[in-house]
Protein backbone atom coordinates (compact mmCIF):
# COMPACT_ATOMS: atom_id res chain seq x y z
CA UNK A 1 0.00 0.00 0.00
CA UNK A 2 1.18 3.29 -0.85
CA UNK A 3 0.27 6.32 1.38
CA UNK A 4 0.56 10.34 0.98
CA UNK A 5 0.49 11.98 4.66
CA UNK A 6 0.19 14.96 6.33
CA UNK A 7 3.68 15.39 7.58
CA UNK A 8 2.09 16.67 11.29
CA UNK A 9 0.71 13.29 12.09
CA UNK A 10 3.97 11.59 11.65
CA UNK A 11 6.26 11.52 14.77
CA UNK A 12 9.38 13.32 14.51
CA UNK A 13 11.98 10.50 15.82
CA UNK A 14 10.23 8.40 13.58
CA UNK A 15 13.46 6.08 11.46
CA UNK A 16 12.64 5.94 7.70
CA UNK A 17 12.61 2.36 7.51
CA UNK A 18 10.40 -0.18 10.40
CA UNK A 19 9.08 -4.13 10.20
CA UNK A 20 5.68 -4.41 12.24
CA UNK A 21 5.62 -8.11 13.38
CA UNK A 22 2.90 -10.40 14.88
CA UNK A 23 4.57 -12.79 15.97
CA UNK A 24 2.20 -14.79 13.98
CA UNK A 25 4.44 -15.33 10.99
CA UNK A 26 5.61 -13.42 7.86
CA UNK A 27 2.92 -13.53 5.73
CA UNK A 28 -0.67 -12.14 5.06
CA UNK A 29 0.02 -8.57 6.81
CA UNK A 30 1.52 -10.32 10.00
CA UNK A 31 5.30 -9.17 8.94
CA UNK A 32 5.03 -5.72 7.28
CA UNK A 33 8.13 -3.69 5.88
CA UNK A 34 7.05 0.68 6.61
CA UNK A 35 9.50 3.02 4.27
CA UNK A 36 8.38 6.22 5.18
CA UNK A 37 10.31 9.20 2.54
CA UNK A 38 12.64 11.79 4.23
CA UNK A 39 11.00 14.56 5.55
CA UNK A 40 12.05 17.56 3.50
CA UNK A 41 12.05 15.11 0.31
CA UNK A 42 10.32 17.24 -2.71
CA UNK A 43 10.79 15.04 -5.24
CA UNK A 44 8.26 12.28 -3.13
CA UNK A 45 5.55 14.43 -1.90
CA UNK A 46 5.46 18.39 -1.72
CA UNK A 47 6.64 20.45 1.35
CA UNK A 48 4.36 19.32 4.63
CA UNK A 49 3.80 15.98 4.03
CA UNK A 50 5.88 12.40 3.41
CA UNK A 51 5.18 9.16 1.28
CA UNK A 52 4.75 5.64 3.20
CA UNK A 53 5.15 2.64 1.32
CA UNK A 54 3.95 -0.40 3.04
CA UNK A 55 4.59 -4.19 2.19
CA UNK A 56 3.65 -7.51 3.20
CA UNK A 57 4.37 -11.24 1.43
CA UNK A 58 1.11 -12.94 0.06
CA UNK A 59 -0.21 -15.95 -0.64
CA UNK A 60 -0.79 -15.88 -4.45
CA UNK A 61 -3.15 -18.84 -4.65
CA UNK A 62 -6.96 -18.04 -4.37
CA UNK A 63 -5.83 -13.68 -4.45
CA UNK A 64 -9.55 -11.98 -4.38
CA UNK A 65 -10.96 -9.23 -3.45
CA UNK A 66 -12.41 -9.94 -0.02
CA UNK A 67 -8.59 -11.30 0.67
CA UNK A 68 -7.46 -7.86 -0.37
CA UNK A 69 -9.72 -5.92 1.55
CA UNK A 70 -8.68 -7.91 4.53
CA UNK A 71 -5.12 -7.26 3.89
CA UNK A 72 -5.53 -3.78 3.53
CA UNK A 73 -7.26 -3.57 6.40
CA UNK A 74 -4.19 -5.56 8.99
CA UNK A 75 -1.88 -3.08 7.09
CA UNK A 76 -3.46 -0.21 8.33
CA UNK A 77 -3.61 -1.61 11.80
CA UNK A 78 0.03 -2.57 11.68
CA UNK A 79 0.94 1.07 10.71
CA UNK A 80 -1.36 2.65 13.47
CA UNK A 81 1.19 1.01 15.72
CA UNK A 82 4.02 2.62 14.95
CA UNK A 83 2.11 6.29 13.80
CA UNK A 84 -1.24 6.55 15.83
CA UNK A 85 -2.27 9.45 13.96
CA UNK A 86 -1.74 7.93 10.40
CA UNK A 87 -5.24 8.16 9.80
CA UNK A 88 -6.07 11.51 10.35
CA UNK A 89 -2.88 12.57 7.45
CA UNK A 90 -4.18 10.10 4.53
CA UNK A 91 -3.98 12.28 1.59
CA UNK A 92 -4.09 9.59 -0.76
CA UNK A 93 -4.07 5.61 -0.63
CA UNK A 94 -2.91 3.44 -3.51
CA UNK A 95 -3.16 -0.58 -3.01
CA UNK A 96 -0.46 -2.35 -5.13
CA UNK A 97 -1.19 -6.58 -5.77
CA UNK A 98 0.31 -8.89 -7.34
CA UNK A 99 -2.13 -8.74 -10.58
CA UNK A 100 -0.60 -4.44 -10.69
CA UNK A 101 3.47 -6.48 -10.51
CA UNK A 102 2.66 -8.72 -13.04
CA UNK A 103 1.35 -6.36 -15.55
CA UNK A 104 4.11 -3.99 -15.06
CA UNK A 105 7.00 -5.81 -13.62
CA UNK A 106 6.51 -9.05 -15.22
CA UNK A 107 6.54 -11.31 -12.14
CA UNK A 108 3.78 -11.45 -9.61
CA UNK A 109 6.27 -11.80 -6.50
CA UNK A 110 8.46 -8.76 -5.69
CA UNK A 111 10.50 -8.08 -2.22
CA UNK A 112 12.32 -11.30 -2.07
CA UNK A 113 11.29 -14.37 -0.41
CA UNK A 114 9.59 -14.75 3.48
CA UNK A 115 12.25 -15.11 5.99
CA UNK A 116 11.35 -18.57 7.43
CA UNK A 117 13.16 -22.27 8.65
CA UNK A 118 11.83 -23.65 5.17
CA UNK A 119 13.95 -21.57 2.79
CA UNK A 120 17.09 -20.30 5.28
CA UNK A 121 20.68 -21.48 5.19
CA UNK A 122 21.60 -25.15 2.62
CA UNK A 123 17.58 -24.66 0.79
CA UNK A 124 18.17 -20.91 0.38
CA UNK A 125 18.56 -20.03 -3.98
CA UNK A 126 22.66 -20.14 -3.81
CA UNK A 127 23.90 -17.07 -5.76
CA UNK A 128 26.12 -19.56 -8.31
CA UNK A 129 23.20 -20.56 -11.06
CA UNK A 130 24.42 -23.35 -12.13
CA UNK A 131 25.32 -21.20 -15.77
CA UNK A 132 28.92 -20.89 -16.37
CA UNK A 133 29.88 -16.92 -15.72
CA UNK A 134 26.34 -16.08 -14.52
CA UNK A 135 25.87 -15.41 -10.98
CA UNK A 136 22.72 -14.02 -9.26
CA UNK A 137 22.24 -11.86 -6.07
CA UNK A 138 19.77 -9.72 -5.04
CA UNK A 139 16.82 -10.09 -2.19
CA UNK A 140 15.65 -13.57 -3.43
CA UNK A 141 19.54 -15.06 -2.87
CA UNK A 142 20.96 -16.45 0.29
CA UNK A 143 20.98 -14.62 2.34
CA UNK A 144 17.87 -12.55 1.76
CA UNK A 145 16.66 -9.30 1.72
CA UNK A 146 17.25 -6.20 3.20
CA UNK A 147 20.38 -3.96 2.22
CA UNK A 148 22.53 -5.97 4.39
CA UNK A 149 20.73 -9.13 2.69
CA UNK A 150 21.27 -7.92 -0.82
CA UNK A 151 24.61 -6.20 -0.12
CA UNK A 152 26.21 -10.04 1.35
CA UNK A 153 24.72 -11.92 -1.80
CA UNK A 154 26.98 -9.13 -3.90
CA UNK A 155 30.07 -10.09 -1.67
CA UNK A 156 29.32 -13.43 -2.62
CA UNK A 157 29.48 -13.15 -6.17
CA UNK A 158 32.28 -11.01 -5.61
CA UNK A 159 34.49 -13.83 -4.01
CA UNK A 160 33.20 -16.41 -6.24
CA UNK A 161 34.58 -14.27 -9.21
CA UNK A 162 37.82 -13.63 -7.07
CA UNK A 163 38.12 -16.63 -6.24
CA UNK A 164 38.59 -15.16 -2.81
CA UNK A 165 41.86 -13.56 -3.77
CA UNK A 166 40.59 -10.20 -2.48
CA UNK A 167 38.80 -11.55 1.03
CA UNK A 168 38.82 -10.31 3.93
Amino acid sequence: MYFALEERVIPSDSPLFQQVLTGKGVAEGEHVFLSLSKKGDTLRAPDGYRTLTCSTHVHLDGWNDDRKQVLKSKIRERVLTVFPRFEEGIVHELSGEPEAWEKFVVIREVGGFPQTKENTFFNAVSHRSGVDRLWLCGDTIFPGGGTIGVSVSGYHVFRSITNDQYSL
